[in-house]
């Protein structure tokens, strides 16, 4: 158990780009009343992304200090991205 406590960052980090992953192979799939792109950036991504947050500045790991900020805010991103790209 010490070491999923050591390593939080890294293994929040994984399970949300294998959410993010997962989530765009299955895109036409309906959860409630989001499709999943939406509810795992909405959701999910922003909760993983806190936590690992958290673990990484209490580990002083600044890297993942700055990925899961980036996790954390991946609706943001996914959306500017998809309106910058498809417009």
């Amino acid at each position: 158990m010490r070491t999923v406590g050591k390593n939080v960052e890294r293994w929040t980090l994984v399970l949300g780009l294998a959410a993010l992953v997962v989530s765009f192979i299955f895109k036409e799939a309906w959860i409630g009343a989001f499709r999943p792109i939406g509810f795992t950036s909405l959701v999910i991504c922003p909760v993983l992304g806190l936590v690992g947050l958290v673990g990484s500045i209490f580990h002083k790991n600044i890297l993942f200090v700055f990925l899961n900020g980036l996790l954390a805010l991946s609706f943001f991103l996914i959306m500017g991205l998809g309106y910058g790209l498809l417009g």
